[in-house]
C-alpha cells in the first residue's frame, strides 16, 4: 500500500502492526483496501475511535492479525499473529505481544516485546524511543532483553511537520554504523489516512501529508558505493475530505474506502 522501509532487525516490535486513534480527516478512517479486486488490509475501531483489530490478507487468505488492548484510552497491550509460511493450505503462524510503558508525560517511555517459542512467550526486545521538545520523535534504539543495542533509527522533520529523513543504523559493538537512509522528496498537500494510526512504522504513522517520492540509500550492499533507489506513488484520487481513494505504486493500483 506504501514504500515500506527495510526492516532489517526491528523484530517483533515494528513487524507486527499496531494501535492507535486518531487516524482520521473529518471523523473518517480507513476501513479497507483493495488490490487487483481482492482485499488486502482491513481495519476495526471501538466506540471511542480506537484501532482495535487489524488484519491483512495475501492472494486470499489471512496474512497477519492484530488486538489491541487499552486502559482509559492508551494502549497497553497488543497481541499479533502472522502466517510466514508461503503455502495457502498449511499456515505456520508466529505469535507475539508486545507491552507498553509510559512517562508521566503521558508518552511512550518503553516497548517490550515477547514472541512464542516453544509454547512460551519470551523477552526477545525491547524499543525506547526519544522526543525532541515538541514532543516529536526523533529516534528509537532496539535492545536486546539485557539493554544491549542493536539498532537506532533516527527521524528528521520538514517545516509542515512530516518526517523528511529516515536513517537507520545496526550497532558494530558500541558504535551505530549507518546502513540505510530514506529521504522523503516530496509530498502532496492532502490528508494521510495512515496518521496516528501506529500501524506502520514512522513516518507514515506521523507525518500528515502522502509521500510521493521516496529515495533509499544503501549503504552495505556494496560497501564504499551506496546504492541508490527512488520510489515513486502516484495518487490519482481522493475524497471530499482529502484522503486518498486511490494510489499507483510501481505499477500496482491500490483502492482505499473509508468509514
Amino acid at each position: 500500500m506504501k514504500t515500506k522501509l527495510l526492516l532489517t532487525g526491528l523484530s517483533v516490535s515494528l513487524l507486527f502492526f499496531g494501535c492507535s486513534k486518531e487516524n482520521t480527516s473529518n471523523g473518517e478512517k480507513i476501513s479497507r483496501i483493495y488490490s487487483g479486486g481482492q482485499l488486502q488490509s482491513e481495519f476495526v475501531y471501538n466506540n471511542e475511535g480506537l484501532l482495535v483489530s487489524h488484519v491483512t490478507y495475501f492472494a486470499g487468505r489471512k496474512g497477519s492479525e492484530v488486538t489491541c488492548y487499552y486502559d482509559a484510552g492508551k494502549l497497553t497491550k497488543r497481541e499479533s499473529a502472522y502466517d510466514f509460511s508461503s503455502s495457502t493450505t498449511n499456515p505456520q503462524w508466529s505469535y507475539a505481544y508486545t507491552e507498553y510503558s509510559y512517562s508521566t508525560g503521558g508518552r511512550i517511555s518503553e516497548e517490550k516485546n515477547y514472541l512464542k517459542q516453544n509454547n512460551t512467550y519470551t523477552l526477545v526486545s525491547k524499543v525506547k524511543p526519544a522526543y525532541d521538545a515538541n514532543d516529536r520523535l526523533i529516534s528509537q534504539t532496539l535492545l536486546s532483553p539485557t539493554d544491549v543495542p542493536f539498532q537506532l533509527s533516527k527521524y528528521q522533520y520538514g517545516g509542515n511537520g512530516n518526517i523528511i529523513l529516515t536513517e537507520m543504523y545496526r550497532y558494530n559493538g558500541s558504535t551505530p554504523e549507518l546502513h540505510f537512509k530514506y529521504s522523503y522528496d516530496d509530498h502532496d498537500n492532502k490528508s494521510n489516512p495512515y496518521l496516528n494510526l501506529g500501524s506502520e512504522v514512522p513516518p507514515f504513522s506521523i507525518n500528515r501529508n502522502n509521500i510521493l517520492q521516496t529515495t533509499v540509500t544503501n549503504y552495505i550492499i556494496t560497501p564504499g558505493t551506496p546504492v541508490v533507489t527512488t520510489n515513486k506513488s502516484v495518487y490519482s484520487s481522493y475524497n471530499r475530505h482529502g484522503l486518498p481513494t486511490k494510489v499507483s505504486e510501481n505499477g500496482t493500483e491500490f483502492i482505499y474506502e473509508y468509514k
